[in-house]
């Protein structure tokens, strides 16, 4: 019998379990059915867990810590799993034995004179009777059963019936991290579970596994999101994010890397915000309540991150839809090609403001104004506005069939002409009841 020194201390990896021990062991069963394509087998059999593949089994040089010669695909890749798993078991009592090319390996720990602590040595020997005759790697532990399903859950390969992938890098149910099928770490309150290449996993993941680069991951998710190409990532997404109810998810926090995003990309983010959002949807800002007063959804977003992202796709804020409004053009109507009882209504709601309250200025009339005073239109209708870049003041011709409609609507935009105020104010409201208040008092005697 050969006895080999590890030079590795047992309190190596101290805050293994003995399920991420077995871990390591199934990784290494997985990765030689996939880099070998040969069959294998996971059973326990009276207490004993046996993982076996029918691979070209385990070299002497294998044995060495950082030794690894598998590809880039494989979930294992830093040549020291298995000998931390052999430590674990062998700590926990749990005598792990490997049958393999005819030889047997049985780790102990035990003092070393040399380096004068313990350390785990490898007890290699020839395999007797059938264990002899063993095709591939055998490895054999005692376990219970909760252990090895555990140990099975950090697999994607045994989660089938209990995942759902959206896109090959999300899945649900959320809140894991998987390197090339292999479970690496948890992110608090993500909404999906993320599943990343060897490229990808080298930035986020220790190589002991027992630890997540949030800034990596962030990265990684950011470049994910920008190239997403599943309607209900997005949607989910979106109406997480408009939806105040809802706590806000991990990845909403994260946005989606813009910059890596081509404008096929961003076009997909911005159609997804309108069919969740309703296509009269906009981000509110300082004009949120005119926004709202003139038929828009606004809404709220918060996440500054995700704000800007989506600005950048193209999806218009309150400021932005009411000030693009000012650009169109309104087609005029001109008293003389009106009815004579508009004419009336209109000369007359003129003159009876002028007297009661203020001078109206130039009053013009249109056809339809909804395009320029930024009210969509399936959204009502607007019938006057007050343009202060220009200082006139106009109402919708077939307003002034109706005398009380005129005068109500003139009167609503000389006060806005007036006092400068928005709609949907306190400000604007408080100056329209003075000016009642004012023509009650100037034109009743009792109430002077």
């Amino acid at each position: 019998m050969k006895k080999i020194s590890t030079g590795i201390n047992p309190t190596f990896v101290r805050k293994w379990t003995v399920e991420e021990a077995i871990r390591e062991v199934i990784q290494n069963y997985l990765d030689s059915k996939s880099e070998f394509d040969c069959k294998g087998e996971i059973k326990l059999v009276n207490g004993k867990a046996i993982v076996r593949d029918f691979g070209p089994g385990i070299e002497m040089r294998h044995l060495a810590l950082g030794i690894s010669e598998k590809s880039d695909e494989a979930i294992g890749r830093f040549g020291k799993g298995l000998k931390q798993a052999l430590l674990v078991l062998t700590r926990e009592d749990r005598n792990p034995i490997i049958y393999s090319n005819g030889i047997k390996i049985e780790p102990t720990i035990e003092w070393n004179e040399d380096f004068e602590t313990e350390i785990m040595h490898l007890n290699v020997s020839e395999a007797k009777g059938s264990a002899k005759k063993i095709k591939g790697t055998w490895i054999e532990f005692d376990c219970q059963e909760y252990e090895l399903e555990t140990a099975k859950s950090y697999f994607v390969v045994f989660l089938r019936g209990d995942m759902v992938k959206l896109t090959p890098e999300l899945s649900l149910p959320g809140g894991s991290v998987y390197v090339n099928g292999s479970w690496v770490g948890s992110v608090e309150n993500a909404m999906f579970s993320y599943h990343l290449n060897h490229d990808q996993g080298d930035k986020v993941m220790s190589s002991d596994r027992d630890m997540i680069n949030k800034d990596a991951l962030d990265q990684v998710a950011a470049r994910i999101f920008a190239k997403v190409r599943s309607k209900k990532v997005v949607d989910m997404i979106i109406s997480n994010l408009i939806n105040s109810d809802e706590t806000l998810k991990w990845e909403t926090q994260v946005g989606f890397n813009r910059y890596a995003s081509t404008d096929a990309d961003l076009n997909f983010w911005k159609k997804a915000f309108y069919r969740v959002a309703g296509e009269h949807a906009v981000i509110g800002d300082l004009l949120a309540d005119e926004a709202s007063y003139r038929g828009y959804d606004v809404v709220t977003i918060y996440s500054g991150w995700f704000t800007d992202c989506l600005k950048y796709c193209g999806v218009k804020t309150a400021s932005q839809v009411l000030s693009e409004s000012k650009e169109n053009v309104i087609e005029e109507v001109y008293p003389e090609g009106l009815m004579d009882i508009q004419k009336e209504n209109y000369y007359k709601a003129i003159e009876a403001i002028e007297k009661l309250y203020a001078d109206p200025g130039e009053v013009r009339l249109g056809v339809d104004l909804n395009a320029k005073a930024g009210i969509p239109k399936d959204r009502g209708t607007s019938y006057g506005m007050y343009l202060r870049e220009d200082d006139v003041i106009y109402l919708r011709a077939d307003l002034l069939f109706s005398f009380t409609d005129t005068l109500h609507t003139l009167l609503h935009e000389v006060v806005h002409k007036i006092t400068g105020f928005h709609d949907q104010t306190a400000e604007y409201e408080r100056a329209l009841l003075d000016v009642s208040v004012k023509i009650i008092t100037e034109n009743f005697d009792e109430f002077k």
